[in-house]
This record gives C-alpha cells, structure tokens and sequence, in this order.
C-alpha cells in the first residue's frame, strides 16, 4: 500500500502534562479514517501535529514520504478546523469568492479569478452539490451549506489528503449523514485520503474504513477493514 502518513515515536506534551507517548501510525492513500476518543485525549492535538502546526517533543511524521519539517507542497493539504464553525456570517463575501480565496497564488497578475480558475471553482461546487449558490453571500447559508462550502474550497487546489477536525459538531443528524456521504464519495470516487476527528463512534463507523481511539496518550484501533497499515 502506498503510505502516506507515517508516524514514528511520537510523544508530545503541553508543558509538563504528557499528551501523546510513542506513538506509531501509518496511513494508507484511500484510507477514510477517524480517531475518537473523549474530550481532552488528544485527538486534535495528534491532527495539528500531522500537520506541523504543533511540533512533537520526540519521534518523526512524514507527510507524502516527506518529513515535516521539511514539507512544503501543502496544496496537497486540506485542513477543516474546528474554528471554522466561528465563521463571521456577516462578513460580505460570497461562495465564489470563499472558495476563490484559496487560488490566489495562482492568479494573474491583477489577482483577478481567470476562466480556467472560474471553471475550477464550478467542478468543486458541482462535486459537493452547491453549484446554484455560487453567487450567494456565505453568510446566508446554512451550518450544513456553509461546511460543504469550506469542502469545496479545500477540494479546489485538488489535495491528496484532507484533514478535518470534528467537522460534524453542531449540525442535525439529517445534514451529518449527507456531509459523510459527501466525504464518502470524495475517499472512493476521487480516492482522496480522509483523515478526520470525531466524537461520535455510531455515526463514523457506518463510513470509516478504520477507526481508532485516542485514549490515555495512546492508539488502540476499533476498526480496521485493512490489514495493512496498522498503527
């Protein structure tokens, strides 16, 4: 299997209270993958560190074969984080915009969004079935249209491996189905890599391909539909 996270040894802590110790984890390309676990055990913090937004105290992450530290090809990289719950739903902004935000570098000189960009942003609308808000002020949507919104911005520089962080907490049980039915159709039909947390073991065992629990700073699994690549 082509590994596209690994991690070895791994052990962090926030001043002196031990977080996460020895950890060993490999993700597979094509995993959909959850980590559970009650509040404060470190799921987050295990997400942010695959991510180098927090530095390990010890061990080594590799992220697409590369080592953190030294990684750099983030529009391979999707990340939906908690906050982005806390949205401002007055700032004046529409979906085109939210989701053009993130092919700025590849602009034209004036940062003005090309045909070709303009045509990007349409494949992803159509992919999270949002294409007729295209035009609509962010604000005005719903919890559940917002969040398929910040999917599509994230799908438009087409990543490898999208990281989500309890993307699901707050919406009604009808709008949490079709987001994991959308992240579904993205991990099989698109073979993105779906690395996700949750806090709702019921509902993500009907879509994770593996789930484990982050619990008293380690990794134990719950569900592995694969042989290989076991933490």
């Amino acid at each position: 299997m082509n590994k596209v996270i690994t991690v070895n040894n791994l052990s962090f802590a926030y001043e002196e209270k031990t977080i996460l110790k020895d950890i060993n984890l490999q993700v597979n390309k094509g995993d959909f993958l959850a980590f559970i676990g009650p509040n404060g055990s470190g799921k987050s913090t295990l997400l942010k560190l695959l991510l180098g937004l927090l530095k390990a105290d010890q061990g080594e992450i590799k992220l697409l074969k590369t080592k953190i530290n030294n990684f750099t090809d983030w529009t391979k990289i999707g990340y939906i984080p908690q906050n982005i719950k806390n949205f401002n739903n007055s700032f004046p902004a529409t979906v085109k915009e939210i989701i053009g935000s993130n092919l700025y570098s590849q602009m034209n000189f004036f940062k003005l969004l090309t045909a070709n960009l303009e045509k990007k942003i349409d494949k992803v609308l159509k992919l999270v079935n949002m294409l007729n808000y295209k035009e609509s002020l962010i604000g005005n949507l719903s919890g559940g249209q917002q969040q398929r919104i910040f999917i599509a911005r994230t799908l438009v520089t087409e990543p490898e491996i999208i990281f989500l962080d309890e993307p699901l907490t707050g919406v009604d049980a009808n709008t949490q189905n079709e987001l994991y039915q959308l992240l579904t159709k993205l991990n099989q039909k698109l073979r993105i890599t779906i690395t996700m947390v949750s806090h709702d073991l019921n509902s993500v065992n009907k879509y994770a391909n593996r789930i484990i629990s982050v619990n008293n700073c380690q990794l134990s699994v719950k569900k592995q539909l694969r042989e290989e690549g076991k933490c």
